[in-house]
């Protein structure tokens, strides 16, 4: 009987309104996870099996369409990287109907769960560069490249920075 287990090692977490956020340090992602994501992701505790999940999601989400619903979310958490990677197959049977069929027996895009991810940038490419005209101290600052030192404005660069 499969077990899934969320990743928490090196997963910084925070909730942001109804999301949950999830920084994978490692892989450089983040992982914006919608309230039913975030709430399967936070049953995957490797001792609930996916039947048990499924109950539960049934009973929070009044869904008949629960066992299709987990079914979607753990592909959508383990494509993510966000559960551990046990050698179990992904799935115990195939899913009995398209994600189509699902939305339309559930009648709410809201209760299936999403993740958006992005990949995070380093630190270099994640500072912001000055426009020209801005004050500054150093070309390091500038967009241009180009601290003029007389004036302490970012200058126009094009190669030559006087």
């Amino acid at each position: 009987m499969r077990r899934p287990e969320a990743r928490r090692k090196r997963i910084l977490s925070k909730w942001i309104g109804e999301e949950l956020v999830l920084v994978d340090v490692d892989r450089k992602r983040a992982h914006c996870l919608n309230p039913s994501a975030a709430t399967l992701w936070q049953g995957c505790d490797g001792k609930t099996s996916v039947a048990e999940l499924a109950e539960k999601a049934g009973r929070t989400l009044g869904s008949e369409q629960a066992a299709a619903v987990v079914e979607i979310g753990l592909r959508r958490l383990a494509e993510a990287r966000l559960l551990e990677d046990r050698g179990e197959p992904r799935a115990e049977a195939p899913l009995p109907e398209t994600r189509r069929e699902v939305l339309w027996r559930l009648g709410a895009l809201s209760l299936l769960p999403a993740i958006t991810t992005i990949v995070l940038p380093a630190p270099a490419q994640a500072q912001s560069m000055l426009p020209d005209g801005s004050p500054c101290t150093s070309s390091s600052q500038c967009a241009s490249g180009c601290c003029s030192a007389t004036q302490m404005t970012c200058k126009p660069g094009g190669g030559n920075c006087l």
